[in-house]
């Protein structure tokens, strides 16, 4: 899904992360998507609420974007973070050999 022309738009693999306090489990699972970025070729950005409604992902946690849009929306739960980070290792992989996204 592209992000909306009056939403800031990023070059690069970002997951963006919603400033909230969190609760001592999601610390936990968000010290796995810090470890989890520190190891691919990604980085974490902390954001607020107001970008989050900007690109219609007003109910995630976290969202995976890159120069395409937006690639997915994650709970900050064990699955969402799972499956946020399976989904990097494809977004990765797939720039790194140069073929585009398959969504």
């Amino acid at each position: 899904m592209a992000v909306p022309e009056d939403c800031q738009n990023y070059e690069e693999i970002t997951i963006l992360a919603r400033r909230d306090s969190l609760s001592m489990v999601e610390t936990n699972y968000m010290n796995r998507v810090i470890y989890g970025v520190d190891k691919r070729s990604a980085k974490l950005i902390n954001s607020s609420q107001k970008y989050f409604d900007c690109i219609n992902q007003s109910d995630a946690d976290l969202v995976l974007v890159n120069e395409k849009g937006v690639w997915g929306q994650y709970a900050l739960d064990r699955e969402g973070v799972d499956r946020l980070l399976t989904e990097l290792d494809i977004l990765t992989l797939q720039e790194s050999y140069g073929k585009g996204t398959s969504r």
